[in-house]
């Protein structure tokens, strides 16, 4: 090769080349744990050499997303439940070509909320037409669907609790408790015939095991390996919470 050759420029390796990550999704009401179960679970994906992020949620996760997130939250910008199904959706096209952007490259992802949110709050909560929803949201659903979703829920008379605690510092948390229990109803709904039901309640490092236990499937074998032993936890894991949760029909009882 001549002094003034040089080697051609590596070629960029492909997403099969550095496998593609993992797209998980932490669901649940107002004050169930999601954002502490997002971090713990990261942490533990790094203990197994996984690269992960955390701060994806919704809305936000991105510049635009961020500053739709202080929109919606603003208790003092009086807006119809459309409009919020709109600005939700418009934060999730960014976050979305975020979390692609990253899964591409190898990285997992850990989101706190996605679409089920907008169809717990804005359908069961604030009363959207469900096919409304549907025609808004499901190009974005189709586009990117997550690998795996969990459902946390506790009790109404924790999440009170919890709330009370917060304060009344956003516009959804500080909705009244007809509108939180209507919006747990819609996860419930969401959750019934997904097997992704996890009881919130007990110390954070025991709803961490349950977490992890559900989700070992794919975190071992980076997805690739489903033991039998996986499938019957994760839906002794549910089962656990349906019982516990699940309301009678026609009702927002759950315990």
């Amino acid at each position: 090769m001549a002094d003034n050759e040089h080697p051609p420029p590596a070629a960029p390796e492909s997403e099969a080349e550095v496998g593609r990550g993992k797209y998980i999704v932490i669901e649940g009401p107002e004050a169930v744990g999601k954002s502490t179960q997002v971090d713990w679970l990261v942490d533990a994906l790094a203990a197994r050499n996984i690269v992960a992020r955390s701060d994806i949620r919704e809305p936000g996760g991105s510049p635009i997303g961020e500053q739709i997130r202080g929109i919606l939250k603003d208790d003092n910008l009086p807006r119809s439940p459309l409009a919020n199904l709109y600005l939700f959706n418009a934060a999730r096209t960014q976050t979305l070509e975020v979390i692609e952007a990253e899964l591409k490259q190898g990285k997992w992802v850990v989101s706190d909320r996605n679409h089920w949110s907008s169809y717990a709050y804005q359908v069961w909560g604030e009363g959207v037409d469900a096919d409304v929803f549907e025609q808004i949201t499901a190009p974005l659903k189709h586009k990117l669907e997550p690998d795996m979703t969990v459902f946390l829920m506790t009790s109404r008379e924790k999440q009170q609790e919890r709330l009370q605690e917060r304060g009344d510092d956003d516009y959804f948390q500080s909705q009244d408790s007809h509108f939180h229990a209507r919006v747990r109803a819609g996860y419930l709904e969401a959750a019934e015939g997904r097997a992704g039901l996890i009881d919130g309640e007990g110390t954070r490092e025991e709803v961490h095991q349950r977490v992890q236990a559900f989700i070992s499937g794919i975190i071992g074998g980076r997805g690739d390996y489903v033991a039998e032993t996986y499938q019957e936890t994760a839906q002794a894991i549910h089962a656990q919470a349906r019982r516990k949760y699940n309301p009678a029909p026609g009702s927002f009882g759950a315990t």
